[in-house]
């Protein structure tokens, strides 16, 4: 799992380091990334948002091209277990968290 925020989104890196802590309890993850580590000027749906003054974050919670992960993903309680981390972690956000 890897959870990215805009480079200029302060609103977003909290977001998404909320996220990842909530996940990181049911999921190994890769950390919170910056997107301008990967392109210079970063995703174009977190830059947007950056702009607009929305906080946005990206959650990649596996990949299906590594055996393991997608081995993981195509077990129910699995993919509940992280859909509900995320969903807890998107509502302790949104009420102030």
């Amino acid at each position: 799992m890897e959870v990215w925020f805009h480079d200029n989104d302060i609103k977003g890196k909290k977001f998404a380091e909320m996220v990842e802590s909530g996940m990181r309890k049911v999921a190994t993850s890769r950390g919170v990334k910056r997107d301008t580590a990967r392109y210079r000027t970063g995703f174009c749906v977190l830059r947007l948002c950056s702009a607009w003054k929305i906080p946005a974050i990206l959650v990649e919670v596996g990949f299906i091209t590594n055996p393991e992960e997608n081995k993981i993903l195509q077990t129910d309680s699995e993919r509940q277990g992280l859909m509900q981390a995320l969903a807890s972690a998107i509502d302790k956000f949104m009420k102030g968290g």
